[in-house]
Parts: structure tokens; C-alpha cells; sequence
């Protein structure tokens, strides 16, 4: 040991000690490889632990704040939060600030219930941790309570003082058992007090800054840029644009080993670049300004990340402000504090877990130009967090910058400005509105946010359809938009315009928006009653609105509450955003967002004066959630009325106050409240609409602010968003016992297809009293087509029996039992004006809404719109009929509703049958007739369809297939329709003729179509095989096949077999004519078989014997069926032979069962020649022969010569003509 004097200082130092002694290295190396193998052997477990299973490990359990409510002094106070994972919670603590000097929280024994779930504990003598503004309680649960996602959490105890309070956080630790799909477990985290860094607040300073390369073309920018925002909104989240870097995000957080690379992201004018360090990720976010103007307010970063990594509050954010040089302009670096007063601002991811931040500019107005910059850098860490590392990179995109740059606030209106005008009288419909039937008009205003300055007016005319510009944009901010049935115009209030103003450097100012405020406009001044032409979207102002009396502090002879400069509540420049016309024909406006009080105005159009009966207190406070009931006091943000209903509006509550149920206790954030306020009284009463869906499972959209409400012709509500939650949503709901206690709400329709704008009002010319303004009838058809290949096709016809047209409809139809997959196959439009449609598939059912459909043109009987839809039969319903049911909802008042819903039902059966033609009362081959002696022949068949049902029922059409057997061949094929008079000629479509149909079949009913076959038959075949023409065996005979909607029926009748001879007396019977009825003698008769080709040959034909009775009548026994002639040879004294042979039929017929003779003449036939049966059964034919006296002025003698003498002539004429002929040929 040596000692070592310094001054008056002595230090001494051993061998060991010093690091040149060798026995020290070889210590110092020996120490080295022991802390090598302990870093080893700690990594290897960690890694191993790591690894290992970790089902029963405890972490936190991720939970979202929903913010806290405060009720008052002494009330409940209401902390709560929404679980974000399937979990098991074993114990929950809620840290929240109350920083109010003044009146401080005293932490004292107190009660306090805690809601997990459905779990409710409640803990009595409870201190509160913390003081001096940050406090926490936390709850142990023994043995865990098991809670899914969406479950609620929440605190509550009694607010003594009853000032509000601010949520810090919630955090759970427990297990937990699914996340849900991309997003990795997580809570928030303990923030240190925010501390500013002395001396960052630097504007002005000349220090050149660092421009980050590959900036944005882009113009414009904004918050959501879709469409692109006015200059100054700041850039929207997205991964799209020029990435840079990306194939190495991956490996850039592989395994937790941070490696020291950076890539980049540029979309449009934001280029965002990301760093690593060993332990934090660094984000520098730099955004090109595209507008002119002054920079001031808060200045928010926000980032796109999934794995929870949090802003570094050991470090600060940094914004700064650079020319179009690179010159930084403005600096301020402020450590991440959430903190009240603090000037960093802490937000949630844009995309994901986490957060981002900015700082609140609290400078003079900086004024920028398009070139400049907005730079935010932050750093992002998980040390000392117990997150698992992350398996997906993170940042994911560029994020987003926030910020406003504001023109300077004009005083005077420099060029146009407005023109007060007297109010236009009434005006007629125009055709086409009548025609288009009910009219949706809405108003948006633009850019999208609490920085519009014009509005456009759409036109909805069929729910599925688009909204339609009407005219040109106009410079006013048009908001409580109300259409007034009395004249037929638009009706509104205009709303400040130009921008939002945040209260001077108020550091609350971005969290606290209750601060915020309008400029003024000199050109487009708010509060001015405004009347719109809904055909040209032209504006007329009627002037300022004025005071008209009631309880409203007015400034400035406005009639509405409210003062420029003032802070919220502010009707009149926080905006009229709500108005509509009552059963009376008032127009009611009011503001019913936050920014307003919510009192009920009612505007004189003539005098353009407002009053109300909302009584103000002295000292009018902000609204806040709870803050529901008063009388004349709105709380939602727009009206609509129902026909002959009472004199109630209807709104859908605003979102922020819908958070606590009837009784003021939470409930979740997330429910929707439909609300009826009477009119006459001021009373307001709520239901809770949160579960309603349609009938194919669609649900009301969440989290709206639902600004837009109208009433269609039918009596149904519509709604669309608005504000801050702005989308396409629109809704129909249907109220049922409107004015009772407790109405019936039912969801019609759930459509994206309204115009989504921040500021936005809607109203319709629908709504009428005391009679609806359109007239319609809707009707609907649905029949069953065919079932092939396991799926089974239906027709939906529709048509609109008018007199008026209709907006719109839709049409639903559902799966039901023995079916899966139902889907729309085609639409076939006969109206030829290509109707839009906008279809909806759902598991249960599919929903097609239809646009505006005009009145059916007198006769026309083709449906107007003709779906076909099928579906896929179940296993057990293969090969059966299914039942299914359709329904159309019309837009407009329908004056019958019957018609409205159709079923194709199981129970339509077809009857096919040939007719008993000979009505022998049976059905044989003796009704085959014969159109010729050797054909054509024709066949007479009855189809009868017949609804076997309850209900009112359709068929499809009705196809009829004759199957004759080989030896017939169809000619002809006719029928007649039931309620026609005559046949028509069909013609055949796939071998098969189509008789009829779709048509409608009331229960029990039947309708018969009559089929008549020609044919002709081959007798050649008949004859070689005889069981042709028979319906026994394997033969078809004359087999017909009807079929209707998959039921079949078959009519079959036989062939008339060869006849076998059967002699028939025939009786010759001389009359002399003149309507004797006596038998008169002295006449002789021959009858001759007709040759085979029926001609009469009496030199080859030897005659039939005859038999004379010598009293004029003569019989003979003929084979029957056959064709003879008759010939008179000898005439009675005085009377004249036939003046030619007389031809004949013989045939047998079927009458009752017996045979019966039937003789026909065929030629030579007169008036003095008749033929007939007569004997016992009329089983003998008869033919009377009448002759006329002789007018050749002598007596004829008996056996004179008849027709001898020309017959003796004309042969000796043939004589002489050959005796000639044969002379010149020799």
C-alpha cells in the first residue's frame, strides 16, 4: 500500500485495484466471462419464457374510455368505458382528473359502485388515491369476472360538488382470451406530468430549417380527404401513394431487434419519416401547406399503428413551422401530458392502438402561404410497458396532420350580397313532380366540415336512386330545410358561414368545443329566413329573422338566443340546424346540436319573426348528455311529422345524448333513441330503437348524428347523418299506434345513398294533411316457375295501377323453409324508362329497391318490372313444391294495401280430361270425330287449374304437350282461354303449346281451358299394329299431358277401331211433295254400292235387291258403314222422276249405350230429299223421296219415260260424235 497526498488529501490504492496489474486483468477477465454467461443464460430464459404457453398468464386487458357524466351536486357521477376483448378481469382501476381549486374532490370515505358487465359490486368507506387533482380507485375481483367485447365498465359514486371531471384512464389486468383481429392486448398508460422545455416557444426565428425530401404534388389537403378538403384541413389517414421503405417494416421490428434504418411515406402533400433508435421508434410528420391565410389553433399529429406503442412522455413534441425557404418560422417543444392546462395534446391512434400528439399554437396568427410547411416530430417507446413485442409493424402509414388556416373574418360585404325580398306566393305542382311522386330534398353544405361557406340542395326522387343536384350551389349556408305543403316551397334558415374561430388561445380550445365560433358574413348573414323554388334551387331572402315574443335573450333584433363572440350555447351562431312544418301549418326551428340550447322556435313566414315558450334560466349552461326533457326543448337534430297522427315531430336523438338510459343510468354509448314531441304542450318522450332490424337482418347504423329526417307518402320516417359522423346512411322506420304510450317501431329499410355532408337538413313534400298528395296502387304477383337442377325459380311481377306515380319501392323477399340461397337471377324492365335498382342480399332474404315507376298505360297488361329470383333446394325438399312469400312497400299513400304482399303456395293442381263429345256420357273413342270419311279426325281435351288453398294464389303458365303414338300426326292445335269466346291457333314452343297464364286465383277457384286437336291418322300403321291407337299397355293412343307449376295431369282417349259390318234396313219412303205425309205407290227404285272410288257405275254394279210393300214404300238391307246411290227409275201418274242419283251414307252411332242408324246424304241432295232414323230404336234409316208434279202439260202415263228420252238422246248423240270420230281417222 502506498499512499498518495494530494493537497491535504490522502488517497490510497492496492494492487488488485489497479487496472494495469496483471493479477487485476486476469480478476477483471474472470468477471467479464461471468457476466457474459449470466446475460447468456438471462437472454436463452427470457426467451424461453417468451415462448412458453401463456394461457394463464395476467396482462392487461385493453378498455376503451367513453368519458365521464357528470349530474350535479350531489348526484351520481358516471365513469365509464367499453371492454375491446374477449377476457377474464381480475382486477379494474379508473384514474380520472378533477382540477378545480376552487371546490376541491374530498377524498374521504365515500360509496362507489363499480359495473363489470353484467357484475355489479359496490364497496362502502372507498378513499380515493391520489390528490391535488389525479385520483384512482381500484377493484379487486377474487376469482375473475368473465366479460366478451363490448361489455360496459363503469364507477360511480356521488359528486358532491357537482363539477365535472376528466377521464385519465382505464385499466384492467386479467386474461385475456381473444383479441379481436388485428389488434394486439393493450391499456393505457400512466402519464408523467407534462413539463415544457424553457425557451422552445421561438416564432420568427431566422434558423434554416431541415426540409424532408419527397414531399407531396398533391394540391390540397384535409382532415379524411375524400373528396379533397379546402387548403389548410391537414392530411387524410391512408398506406396508399409513393411508399418508400416498406419491404422494410417488417424486418424493422422482426423479433423486437430495432435496427437503425428509416423509411418513409409520402401521400399527397404529407410525407412522414420513421427512425429507429435502440429503443424508440421516431416519426417526423411534415405536411406542404396549399392555402393562404393565418395559421392558429392546435397543431395534431396523429399516427397509423396496430401494436400499441405510446408517445414517449420522457420526451417531447416538437412542431415547427418552415417558409417556403426552409427558414423556420415557429417552434414549440412541449413534453406528452394530458394534464389539465397542459399545452400538449394527446389523441388516439387514427388507425389502431395508441396515440399521437401535437401542441396547441398559442401565438399571434402566423400567416402561411401555399409552400410552407408544418413539421411534427414524436417518439414512440413500449419501455416499461408489458406488451409482448409486436409481430406487426408499426407505424402502418403516414397518419395525419390537423390543423385550420382562416382567412381574415370580413366586416363588410365586398361585392353581391343579399337582397331582401317579399315572400313569393303559392305555387302549383309542376306535371313532373306529380309524376315522380313523393320528393326527397336535402341540403349539403361543403367543404364537409365547420368550415363550409355554400350549400347545395339535392333531389331524391326514388329511394335507391342517387340525390340529384337541383340548380346551382349558392353561397349561403342553408340548414333547417322544411318543405311547407301550403305553398309548396322550401323553407330555411341560413347558418353563419366562412369558418371556426378558436376563442382566442383558450388551451382548452381543442378539447373544449364549446369555444369554438362563426365568423360573420356580411354577404350571407346568418339567421335570415330563406324561401327555396324546389324545381330551380333558386333563394330568396325574406330578411332577419326578428323577435316575435316568448322567452328568447335576443341581441341585435335577431329573434333567435345567442350574441356574435359569445360562447356556447349559441343559437343563432352555432347554427338553426333543425326545422319542419306541424299539422298546422307552423314552421319550428331550432339548434339542436351542442352549440345551441335547444329550444323549439315557431317563425311567422309573413311578419319573419320567431317566438318560443323554452324557458331560458338566467345563466343558460351548455348542453351536456342527461340533459333531456324540458318542455319546448329539442334533443334531437331534425323533425319530421306523420299524416293524421297528432300534432307530434319525430327525431332520432342526438348521439351524445343517448348514453344514459330513461332513469339517467349509463348505458352503452352506442344506443339509438327515437323521440316524439308534442307539439302543442312541449312535452318530449323517448324509445329505445337500438335492436330494431328489418326482416333480412339489417340494423341501424351506430354512432350517427342523425340530422336529416323526412316523411314519405306511405307514413314512414326517413333519416340521414350528419355533423361530425357524417355518412351515406339513410333509415326508414315505420310507427305504429303513433300517438299511444307506447308506439311500435319497426325498421323498413336500411339504404347508403344520401348525400354525407357535416352540415345537411332534409325534408319532403310527402307529408300532407289531411289527405295524402299522391294516389297509388302498387301491385305485386309472384309465381313459380320451374324446379330444375336442385334449385327452384320464381317470377315477381309488379305493376302500378296508378293514377299517380310513385318515388320509389321496394321489394323483400325471404328464405323460408326447405330452401337456402336465395339470389336475384334477372330484372326485366317494361316500362322502357330503365328503372334504377339497388339490390340487398341478406342470409335471411333479399331486398331490391326500385326507383320511381310511373302509372301502367291504359291496356297494357304487361307487368311494369318482372324479377326472377331462385333459391337452392334442401336435401328434404328436393323434388317437392315450396311455398314462398313476396312483398313490395310503396313510397307513396296506397289505396290498396291487399295487393301489396302475394304467395306462391303449394296448392294449385291442374286436371287434364279428354270431352265427351257425343255426350253419351262416356268418354271413349266414339268422341274422336271424323272431319272427313277418311280424316282428318279431331279430338276435344279440358285443362282445369284449380287453387286448392286458403289464400289467394298464382299460377304460371299452363303448358300442354300432346303424346300421340306414332300412327297420329297433329295438324292443328287450338284453345279457349277462360272468359274468351273463341279459339286461338297455337303454335308449339319446344313441343310443348303454352295455353295461358301467369294468372291469379282466388281461394277455391278454378278456371278451364278447352283444347281442340286436328290430326290425321295412318291407317297402314293402325292396321299392322291396332294397339296404336289404344291408351292400354305400352301405347300412347291420343295421350295428352297439362302441366302448371311442376304438378302434372294426363288426359287419354282411343282411336276409333276399323268398324265391323253390321247390315243396316234402310227404308225408301215415295211422299209427293208439298208436305204430304202419306206414302204414295207407283214409283220403282235402284240403289247401287258406290265404286271404290265412290262413284256410281251402274253398268259394273249390279244393284240391291229391293223390297216393295206397294203402298211407296220400299226397304233393303245395306252393309253398314257404306256409301250408296239411289236412283228413281219409275215416277208415280202425274209426277217426275229424280232429276239425279242420290248419294249416301250408312253408319252405326252410340247414343245412351246402343247403336242407332245414321244416314247421311251426301250428294244430290234438296229440300225434297231428307234422311233420318225411324223404327224400333231408330235402328233403321230412312230416306224420304218427295216428287213434284209433271209440268210438261199431258198427262204422264204410267211407267212414262222419265228421264228415258234425254238419256236415249244424249247416247245417240255419243253415238254419232264416235261413228264421225272413227270415219276421219280411216
Amino acid at each position: 500500500m502506498r499512499n498518495v497526498k494530494h493537497g491535504n488529501t490522502s488517497h490510497s490504492r492496492s494492487a488488485a485495484a489497479d487496472p494495469a496489474h496483471p493479477a487485476a486483468l486476469g480478476a477483471m477477465k474472470k468477471l467479464f466471462a461471468f457476466i457474459a454467461a449470466a446475460l447468456l443464460a438471462l437472454s436463452l430464459a427470457s426467451y424461453a419464457a417468451s415462448n412458453a404457453p401463456q394461457a394463464q398468464a395476467q396482462g392487461t386487458v385493453p378498455v376503451s374510455v367513453d368519458g365521464i357524466v357528470s349530474n350535479g351536486p350531489s348526484r351520481p357521477m358516471i365513469y365509464s368505458g367499453t371492454v375491446q376483448a374477449d377476457a377474464t378481469i381480475t382486477s379494474i382501476t379508473f384514474r380520472f382528473t378533477y382540477n378545480n381549486p376552487r371546490t376541491p374532490l374530498q377524498p374521504g370515505n365515500r360509496q362507489v359502485t363499480v359495473r363489470v358487465g353484467d357484475q355489479t359490486y359496490t364497496r362502502n368507506g372507498v378513499q380515493f388515491q391520489g390528490g391535488r387533482g389525479d385520483f384512482s380507485y381500484t377493484l379487486n375481483i377474487p376469482g375473475g369476472k368473465t366479460v366478451t367485447r363490448g361489455d360496459l365498465v363503469s364507477m360511480t359514486f356521488i359528486n358532491d360538488p357537482g363539477l365535472g371531471a376528466r377521464p385519465n384512464s382505464i385499466t384492467a389486468i386479467g386474461q385475456v382470451n381473444s383479441v379481436p383481429e388485428e389488434e394486439i392486448p393493450g391499456g393505457d398508460e400512466d402519464q408523467d406530468p407534462g413539463t415544457e422545455v424553457p425557451g422552445t416557444d421561438d416564432p420568427g426565428t431566422e434558423t434554416p430549417g431541415t426540409e424532408d425530401p419527397g414531399a407531396g404534388e398533391n394540391p390540397g389537403a384535409g382532415e379524411n380527404q375524400n373528396p379533397p378538403a379546402d387548403p389548410g384541413q391537414g392530411a387524410g389517414p391512408g398506406t396508399g401513394g409513393n411508399t418508400e421503405g416498406d419491404n422494410r417494416a417488417d424486418d424493422n421490428f422482426e423479433r423486437c431487434q430495432f435496427r437503425d434504418n428509416t423509411f418513409r411515406w409520402t401521400r399527397g402533400n404529407l410525407t412522414t419519416v420513421v427512425s429507429n433508435t435502440r429503443t424508440n421508434v421516431v416519426m417526423t410528420m411534415t405536411e406542404e401547406v396549399r392555402g393562404t391565410g393565418d395559421l392558429r389553433g392546435p397543431i395534431l399529429a396523429q399516427v397509423q399503428h396496430r401494436n400499441g406503442y405510446q408517445l414517449d412522455t420522457r420526451r417531447p413534441v416538437r412542431v415547427r413551422l418552415l417558409d417556403s425557404r426552409g427558414v423556420q418560422r415557429y417552434i414549440r417543444s412541449v413534453v406528452p401530458s394530458d394534464r389539465a392546462g397542459s399545452q400538449m395534446l394527446i389523441r388516439e391512434a387514427v388507425e389502431g392502438e395508441g396515440n399521437g400528439g401535437g401542441v396547441l399554437h398559442t401565438g399571434a396568427a402566423q400567416k402561411v402561404e401555399p409552400g410552407w410547411k408544418i413539421e411534427v416530430t414524436m417518439e414512440f417507446t413500449n419501455t416499461g410497458d408489458a406488451r409482448p413485442c409486436p409481430e406487426v409493424p408499426s407505424p402502418l402509414g403516414p397518419g395525419q396532420i390537423q390543423y385550420q388556416i382562416l382567412g381574415s373574418p370580413p366586416e363588410v360585404c365586398v361585392g353581391e350580397g343579399s337582397q331582401v325580398v317579399s315572400r313569393k306566393p303559392a305555387r302549383e305542382l309542376t306535371n313532373a313532380e306529380r309524376q315522380r311522386g313523393t320528393s326527397v330534398y336535402v341540403t349539403a353544405s361543403q367543404p364537409s366540415d365547420q368550415g363550409r361557406d355554400h350549400s347545395q340542395l339535392y333531389l331524391q326522387t326514388a329511394v335507391s336512386g342517387a340525390f340529384v343536384p337541383v340548380g346551382q350551389s349558392t353561397t349561403w349556408v342553408v340548414n333547417a330545410l322544411a318543405y311547407n305543403q301550403q305553398d309548396n316551397w322550401l323553407y330555411a334558415i341560413s347558418q353563419p358561414r366562412i369558418g371556426k374561430d378558436f376563442y382566442g388561445n383558450d388551451t382548452t380550445a381543442f378539447t373544449d368545443v364549446r369555444n369554438a365560433l362563426f365568423y360573420e358574413d356580411p354577404c350571407r348573414p346568418a339567421g335570415h329566413l330563406l324561401q327555396i323554388d324546389p324545381v330551380t334551387g333558386e333563394v330568396h331572402d325574406l330578411g332577419k329573422v326578428t323577435k316575435g315574443g316568448g322567452s328568447a335573450p335576443t341581441h341585435n333584433g335577431y329573434g333567435f338566443q345567442g350574441e356574435y363572440g359569445q360562447k356556447w350555447p349559441n343559437d343563432l351562431w352555432g347554427g338553426i340546424n333543425v326545422g319542419f312544418f306541424d299539422a298546422n301549418g307552423r314552421y319550428w326551428v331550432t339548434n339542436g346540436s351542442l352549440s345551441g340550447t335547444g329550444a323549439l322556435y315557431s317563425v311567422d313566414l309573413n311578419s319573419v319573426s320567431a317566438r318560443t315558450d323554452y324557458q331560458f334560466s338566467s345563466s343558460e349552461p351548455p348542453r351536456a348528455p342527461g340533459d333531456y326533457g324540458k318542455r319546448y326543448r329539442t334533443a334531437s337534430e331534425d323533425y319530421a311529422m306523420l299524416p293524421d297522427t297528432g300534432n307530434y315531430a319525430w327525431g332520432i336523438i342526438n348521439r351524445w345524448n343517448s348514453n344514459l338510459d330513461m332513469n339517467t343510468r349509463p348505458t352503452t354509448a352506442r344506443s339509438v333513441y327515437i323521440e316524439r314531441i308534442n307539439l302543442d304542450n312541449g312535452q318530449s318522450q323517448r324509445w329505445d330503437i337500438t335492436s330494431l332490424s328489418t326482416r333480412y337482418g339489417a340494423r341501424i347504423p351506430l354512432n350517427h348524428q342523425w340530422s336529416k329526417a323526412w316523411t314519405y307518402s306511405d307514413g314512414t320516417l326517413g333519416f340521414g347523418t350528419g355533423s361530425s359522423g357524417q355518412s351515406s346512411d339513410v333509415i326508414r322506420i315505420r310507427v305504429e299506434n303513433p300517438t299511444s304510450a307506447n308506439p311500435r317501431f319497426t325498421l323498413a329499410s336500411v339504404d347508403r345513398n344520401a348525400p354525407a355532408a357535416y352540415n345537411t337538413n332534409g325534408t319532403s313534400n310527402g307529408y300532407n294533411m289531411p289527405k295524402p298528395t299522391f294516389k297509388t296502387d302498387l301491385e305485386i304477383v309472384k309465381r313459380r316457375e320451374e324446379i330444375r337442377d336442385g334449385r327452384i325459380y320464381w317470377w315477381i311481377d309488379a305493376w302500378n295501377n296508378g293514377p299517380d306515380g310513385l318515388s320509389g319501392f321496394s321489394l323483400h323477399d325471404t328464405v323460408e323453409a326447405g330452401f337456402t340461397d336465395l339470389r336475384r337471377e334477372e330484372v326485366v324492365d317494361n316500362t322502357g324508362t330503365n328503372i334504377p335498382f339497388v339490390e340487398k342480399r341478406y342470409a335471411n332474404g333479399l331486398t331490391l329497391e326500385f326507383g320511381n315507376l310511373p302509372a301502367r298505360a291504359q291496356g297494357d297488361t304487361r307487368p311494369q318490372v318482372s324479377v326472377r329470383v331462385s333459391a337452392q333446394l334442401t336435401a328434404q325438399a328436393r323434388g317437392q313444391c315450396v311455398a314462398n312469400t313476396a312483398t313490395v312497400v310503396n313510397n307513396e299513400h296506397d289505396t290498396n294495401a291487399n295487393n301489396n304482399t302475394f304467395t306462391s303456395s303449394c296448392d294449385v293442381r291442374v286436371e287434364k280430361s279428354a270431352v265427351d263429345i257425343n255426350r253419351d256420357g262416356t268418354v271413349d273413342s266414339k268422341d274422336v270425330e271424323a272431319l272427313g270419311e277418311n280424316g282428318p279426325y279431331k279430338v276435344t281435351y279440358d285443362v282445369k287449374v284449380t287453387n286448392t288453398g286458403r289464400v289467394k294464389t298464382s299460377y304460371n303458365q299452363v303448358k300442354d304437350t300432346p303424346q300421340f303414338s306414332e300412327a297420329f300426326t297433329v295438324n292443328s292445335f287450338k284453345v279457349k282461354r277462360p272468359g274468351e269466346s273463341g279459339f286461338s291457333t297455337l303454335e308449339p314452343t319446344n313441343g310443348a303449346y303454352i295455353l295461358g297464364g301467369p294468372r291469379v286465383l282466388e281461394a277455391g277457384r278454378s278456371e278451364t281451358y278447352r283444347v281442340e286437336v286436328e290430326f290425321n291418322a295412318d291407317k297402314d300403321k293402325l292396321e299392322k299394329n291396332p294397339d296404336l291407337g289404344t291408351c292400354t299397355g305400352n301405347t300412347k293412343g291420343l295421350l295428352n299431358k297439362a302441366a302448371v307449376d311442376g304438378f302434372e295431369d294426363e288426359g287419354c282417349v282411343d282411336f276409333p277401331p276399323p268398324e265391323v259390318p253390321k247390315d243396316m234396313q234402310v227404308q225408301i219412303v215415295k211422299m209427293q211433295a208439298g208436305g204430304a205425309t202419306t206414302p204414295i205407290s207407283g214409283a220403282d227404285f235402284a240403289v247401287y254400292p258406290a265404286s271404290e272410288t265412290g262413284e256410281l257405275d251402274m253398268a259394273n254394279t249390279e244393284p240391291v235387291a229391293l223390297n216393295d210393300n206397294g203402298q211407296g214404300t220400299f226397304s233393303v238391307e245395306l252393309k253398314t258403314p257404306g256409301t250408296y246411290w239411289l236412283v228413281e227409275t219409275q215416277a208415280p201418274a202425274g209426277l217426275s222422276l229424280l232429276s239425279q242419283p242420290i248419294k249416301f251414307t250408312t253408319a252405326w252411332q252410340t247414343r245412351n249405350g246402343q247403336d242407332v242408324a245414321a244416314v247421311r246424304i251426301l250428294d244430290g241432295g234438296s229440300t225434297l230429299i231428307t234422311a233420318g232414323a225411324g223404327g224400333a230404336n231408330n235402328t233403321v234409316g230412312i230416306i224420304k223421296v218427295a216428287d213434284v208434279q209433271d209440268q210438261t202439260g199431258t198427262l204422264p202415263q204410267t211407267g212414262g219415260w222419265g228421264v228415258g228420252l234425254p238419256l236415249a238422246a244424249s247416247l245417240a248423240l255419243i253415238v254419232s260424235g264416235c261413228a264421225y270420230a272413227l270415219r276421219r281417222r280411216a
